[in-house]
């Protein structure tokens, strides 16, 4: 229930980490994988990890404003997921850009 509450996922899990250092983690981390693969020529690579994390990131930077339920049931059931083109670009910032579902 404290994760459909609030469709920005601004509630912290009972005991758990704030949303806000999340997203310092989820932005710093993604920042790394992105310029890692780009050193090393790696065109595609895929990011594993649990619905929430994606459910963040479709809300952050693909500002999806469907409600974290809607998201995690609709777009990534099942282990399946997105495809994004992903960058960062001169002002050090992630950018994510929706390709298609994978099915």
């Amino acid at each position: 229930r404290w994760i459909t509450q609030d469709n920005s996922m601004a509630i912290t899990a009972p005991g758990g980490e704030e949303i806000s250092a999340v997203r310092q983690r989820l932005n710093a981390g993604l920042k790394d994988s992105l310029m890692e693969m780009d050193s090393r020529g790696v065109d595609e690579y895929a990011i594993i990890a649990h619905g929430n994390l994606f459910a963040e990131l479709t809300y952050v930077y693909l500002h999806d404003q469907r409600s974290v339920k809607t998201r995690i049931d609709t777009t990534f059931p099942n282990g399946l997921g997105i495809r994004v083109s992903g960058y960062v670009n001169d002002n050090d910032e992630v950018i994510l850009e929706y390709i298609d579902d994978i099915r």
